[in-house]
């Protein structure tokens, strides 16, 4: 399930570009091409899980970025913000751990 919600979570969030990913986070005070690691983390990493591949490794990486996401960039809307809150964060944490 970890995968899957990865996988459509990444579609979602780069259904408008990757151009659109890297200037928001450019807005946030993080570089750009982060966003390109996302990206990967995210669709790729997603479809390792669902096939069982590399599960330890690939939901570290999903730890990390839900750490990062909930400190960077959700933090500050509290925990259940109009489209961008940490509660999804909070419950993806734990999963990956």
């Amino acid at each position: 399930m970890l995968g899957i919600f990865f996988l459509i979570n990444g579609f979602v969030k780069f259904q408008g570009g990757i151009s659109n990913i890297t200037g928001w986070l450019e807005g946030i005070g993080l570089p750009g091409f982060l966003a390109y690691a996302v990206y990967g983390i995210e669709l790729l990493g997603s479809l390792a899980v669902i096939l069982g591949l590399a599960t330890c490794l690939v939901s570290a990486l999903f730890a990390l970025i839900m750490i990062g996401a909930t400190l960077k960039a959700n933090l500050a809307v509290g925990f259940y913000g109009q489209m961008a809150g940490w509660e999804l964060n909070l419950a993806f944490l734990p999963i990956a751990v």
